[in-house]
C-alpha cells in the first residue's frame, strides 16, 4: 500500500525491537526539536498529537522497514556461512545467537528455519542456535549453586527451569546476563564452541523446538546430546571455578558501606524517625493519582498536598541525589534509610522551572534544613498535581514500619509521618 504517494510495507512488528529503538531514538530529537517552537503552555496538547502525526508514518514507511530488513539480511548471511563453513557458522551462530535474541533479529531468521524444515525435513541453523539456550541454562545452574544471594538463586532457578524446560532463556538473559557480563561472556564463548560441534557433526533438527524432552528430535541425536551437554555444564563449570562477577559486586559494596558508615554515618542499626518535609494536608495513598506512587511500589509512601513551597530535610543524613529537574531528591539518613522525596505528579515535564535546589549531590544535610524551593501555584497552573510524595525506598524484612500520619489531617514541616524500627 502507499501513504501519500510513498511505499508502506505491510509488517506486523510486535515481536521486533530495532525499529522500537531507531524510532525512540529519533523521536527524542524530534520532541526537543518541538519544544523549542511550543509555548510551554501549549506542550500538554501539542507535543503528544504533533509527534504521533510526524513519528508514526515515519516509523512505519522508514524505521521498521529498516529493522526487518536488517533481520532478512542476517538471516541470509546465516544461509550462506552454513553452506560454506560450518566451523565458522557455528561459531558466529553460536556466539551471537544471544545477542541476536535480544534485539529480536531471531524472528526474521526462524521462518528460514521453518521453510528448511518444511523444504528438506530438517534444518542445521537451529541445531547450531541452541546451544545458546544450553549455555544461558547452564549460567542458570552454575549462578545458584554459586551465590549465596537468596534473590539471585531465586533468579536463577527461576530462568534455569524454563530454560531446560522449553528452550525459553530470556529470564536468564535479563535476569542475570544483563547484570553480570562475565556471566554474559561464559555463555557466549560456551555457546559458539557448542555451536561449532553441532556444525562439524551435521546435527539438525527437525522440528521447532526447544528444551530437554525434545532432544529426540534433533539428528543425530548423540550428537546434539555432546553439544547441548558442553554448552550447559561447560557454562556452569565456568561459573563455579572462576565465578561470575558477584564477588565484585559485594566488594564494591562492602566498601561503599565501609566508607559511607566511617565518613557519614554512625551506625546502620538505629530508629529513624522521617518528618514532614512540607506543610499541608495529608493525602491518602490510595487516593494518589498515579499507581505507580498509590500501589506504593516503590516503597512505603507518604503524600502531603503541600501549603509551603519549601522541602525541607526530613531527618539529618546526605543527600544521594538532586534530579536535573530539580523536582525529587534522594536522601539518605545517619541510620542509613534512603527516602525519595518527589515534588509533584508529572512535574518532571516542566524541566526544573519553578524549582530552586538549596543543596548539591553528597552534601550533609540536618532535619529541618531547606532542600528545594518551588512553586506551587506555578505548578497548578500548568496542570499538574503539586503532592509532595515521601517513599522510603530501602525498607527490608528485618525492619518494622509505623505510619503516623492521619488521613486529610493538617500537619507542618517538622512533623513526624514515619518511623522504621529495627526489629
Amino acid at each position: 500500500m502507499s501513504f501519500l504517494g510513498m511505499p508502506v510495507v505491510l509488517m506486523s512488528y510486535s515481536t521486533t525491537v530495532i525499529p522500537i529503538l531507531v524510532s525512540i531514538v529519533i523521536y527524542s530529537f524530534l520532541e526537543r526539536f518541538l519544544k523549542r517552537f511550543i509555548p510551554s503552555q501549549l506542550h500538554l496538547l501539542f507535543l503528544p498529537l504533533l509527534s504521533l502525526m510526524i513519528m508514526v508514518p515515519l516509523t512505519v514507511m522508514i524505521f521498521g522497514p529498516f529493522g526487518v530488513y536488517v533481520g532478512k539480511g542476517i538471516a541470509a548471511a546465516t544461509a550462506w556461512i552454513i553452506a560454506k563453513s560450518p566451523i565458522l557458522a557455528g561459531l558466529l551462530i553460536g556466539g551471537f545467537w544471544i545477542p541476536i535474541v535480544v534485539f529480536g533479529l531471531h524472528w526474521a531468521i526462524i521462518p528460514i528455519i521453518l521453510s528448511n524444515i518444511a523444504t528438506n525435513g530438517s534444518d542445521p541453523i537451529l541445531a547450531i542456535a541452541m546451544g545458546s539456550v544450553w549455555a544461558a541454562s547452564g549460567a542458570g545452574l552454575g549462578v545458584l549453586f554459586k551465590t549465596k544471594n537468596a534473590q539471585l538463586k531465586e533468579i536463577a532457578a527461576s530462568g534455569l527451569i524454563p530454560g531446560l524446560l522449553s528452550g525459553v532463556t530470556e529470564p536468564i538473559i535479563y535476569g542475570i546476563f544483563f547484570r553480570y557480563k562475565r556471566s554474559f561472556a561464559y555463555a557466549i564463548a560456551m555457546s559458539a564452541i557448542s555451536g561449532v560441534i553441532a556444525g562439524v557433526l551435521q546435527v539438525k533438527a527437525t522440528q521447532l523446538a526447544g528444551g530437554i524432552f525434545t532432544i529426540p528430535t534433533f539428528n543425530p541425536i548423540l550428537g546434539y546430546a555432546l553439544s547441548a551437554a558442553v554448552a550447559f555444564f561447560g557454562t556452569a563449570a565456568l561459573h563455579w571455578i572462576f565465578g561470575f562477577g558477584e564477588e565484585h559486586e559485594l566488594a564494591s559494596g562492602k566498601a561503599e558501606q565501609k566508607g559511607s558508615s566511617e565518613e557519614d554515618f554512625k551506625t546502620t542499626n538505629v530508629d529513624t524517625v522521617i518528618t514532614s518535609p512540607v506543610a499541608g494536608a495529608v493525602v491518602p495513598v490510595k487516593d494518589i493519582n498515579d499507581s505507580v506512587f498509590s500501589s506504593e511500589a516503590m516503597g512505603a509512601t507518604e503524600a502531603v498536598d503541600p501549603s509551603s513551597n519549601v522541602v525541607k530535610a526530613p531527618f539529618s543524613g546526605k543527600v544521594i541525589k538532586v534530579f536535573p529537574t530539580k523536582h525529587a531528591i534522594g536522601l539518605i539518613s545517619d541510620g542509613g534509610v534512603e527516602v525519595l522525596i518527589h515534588i509533584g505528579l508529572d512535574a518532571v515535564n516542566l524541566n526544573g522551572e519553578g524549582f530552586t535546589s538549596h543543596v548539591k549531590d553528597n552534601q550533609k544535610v540536618t532535619a529541618g534544613q531547606d532542600l528545594i524551593s518551588f512553586d506551587v501555584e506555578q505548578i497548578k497552573a500548568k496542570g499538574y498535581d503539586p503532592v509532595v510524595l515521601i517513599i522510603v525506598t530501602n525498607q527490608n524484612e528485618q525492619q518494622h514500619l509505623k505510619k503516623y500520619a492521619v488521613s486529610n489531617e493538617q500537619v507542618t514541616a517538622g512533623n513526624k509521618l514515619l518511623e522504621i524500627n529495627n526489629k
